[in-house]
């Protein structure tokens, strides 16, 4: 099993001018350092909630597919809604050359409403039994993220601004005298109703 990023996402939940205001900067001159700062704590909030914060696509590797109509999680958090965002394949041992086979999107139902989202065989339907028992034989590539900056939670934006701020003050490894204490609810708090419990393969 394996999760790989295929794309990345284009852009940042909060801009520039967002972390800016909110460090109270008027100068260009840390216009670069800001911006590289700002993906890395995009990266930290998706990395700590295991959630996909704008859209990338996502590739999702298996063995084989689980026993009958066992549902597949589909990690990142939020899935896509496009249904054409999501596309199984596999290796089809019944055909010469155990060639790859798309599976058609009328055998599987996508569960977008759960968190993460899930893929499971329609109504009565399972799933392929032809597959090869190989590394790599089952693939789900995907979507997901929310749609839009703007629909990214306030809280998670907050806890990114508040993040490029401290590294931006603090240049290197804090030492015991700089330590201060803040209220967990005050910063990596504002995450914990985001974050999402490690996947499972499937159930």
């Amino acid at each position: 099993m394996a999760l790989i990023l295929i794309t990345s996402a284009t852009s940042e939940p909060v801009t520039l001018a967002e972390v800016k205001a909110h460090l109270n900067i008027t100068t260009t001159l840390d216009d670069t350092l800001l911006n590289s700062y700002i993906t890395v704590a995009r990266l930290q909030v998706e990395n700590y909630t295991k959630r996909q914060l704008l859209p990338a696509t996502w590739k999702r590797i298996f063995r084989g597919f689980p026993s009958s109509t066992g549902h597949i999680e589909l990690p990142r958090a939020p899935l896509s809604t496009v249904s054409s965002n999501v596309v199984i394949t596999y290796i089809n041992s019944t055909v010469a050359g155990a060639s790859s086979t798309t599976l058609s999107a009328t055998a599987y139902h996508v569960d977008y409403e759960s968190t993460p989202g899930k893929v499971y065989p329609t109504y009565n339907n399972e799933w392929p039994t032809d597959d090869l028992e190989v590394s790599h034989s089952v693939t789900i590539q995907y979507v997901s993220g929310y749609s839009s900056a703007d629909k990214v939670p306030d809280p998670i934006k907050h806890w990114i601004k508040m993040r490029v701020g401290e590294m931006y003050e603090e240049r290197e490894p804090v030492t015991v005298d700089r330590i201060v204490n803040v209220d967990r609810r005050a910063f990596n708090g504002l995450l914990d109703a985001y974050s999402i419990e490690d996947f499972t393969r499937y159930e």
